[in-house]
């Protein structure tokens, strides 16, 4: 539920998408790189995907993100985490 949840919230940032549907925990999606910066500086802990994209460029340039919800994600944190990377 919370990463359907995350998914709808990810499609619906500025300049975000799904780069997959989500079918089970995990969300494959891409938004800017402004957004990354945020949400990392804010203590969000995920991987880039795939790795070898780059933090440094422009804040406006799209990178995709493997993000994983667990049994004990909840709504909090997934609202937390849609914030940080919204700004």
């Amino acid at each position: 539920a919370m990463a359907v949840r995350l998914s709808a919230g990810m499609a619906a940032l500025p300049g975000g998408a799904l780069v997959h549907p989500a079918e089970a925990n995990a969300v494959f999606a891409a938004w800017p790189r402004a957004g990354h910066r945020r949400a990392q500086e804010r203590g969000a802990d995920y991987y880039l995907w795939p790795f070898d994209q780059s933090m440094d460029g422009p804040g406006d340039e799209p990178l995709s993100a493997r993000l994983v919800c667990s049994w004990c994600t909840a709504e909090a944190d997934v609202e937390a985490f849609l914030g940080a990377a919204r700004g």
